[in-house]
């Protein structure tokens, strides 16, 4: 078998404030990537812009410090990878595996 490193994700949607439900899944993932010797991404899902509201994002990771959770690098925004998705979707046209 392949040495394979584990990626493990936090991805918060900066659309309102955290709840219980949201901390269970963010320890879950948290727990699971740090057992395995893995890395951690907090991904903040804010590509939903009409629901996006100001300043969830910061909140979001304030409640995961607070929780106790940290992660690895710098948070990745969905909306400024826009540009690379639509170079991905581009090579699967022209692949005509759209």
């Amino acid at each position: 078998m392949a040495n394979t490193t584990i990626i493990g994700r936090l991805a918060p949607s900066p659309t309102g404030a955290q709840h219980v439900g949201n901390a269970r899944t963010y320890l879950i993932a948290w727990l699971s990537a740090r057992y395995q010797g893995g890395r951690l991404v907090l991904r903040i899902e804010d590509i939903d812009s009409p629901r996006v509201k100001p300043g969830a994002a910061e909140s979001a990771c304030d409640d995961l410090r607070w929780l106790g959770l940290d992660w690895d690098g710098d948070p990745v925004v969905q909306t400024s990878r826009l540009s690379l998705y639509e170079a991905a979707l581009a090579r699967l046209k022209a692949a005509r595996l759209e």
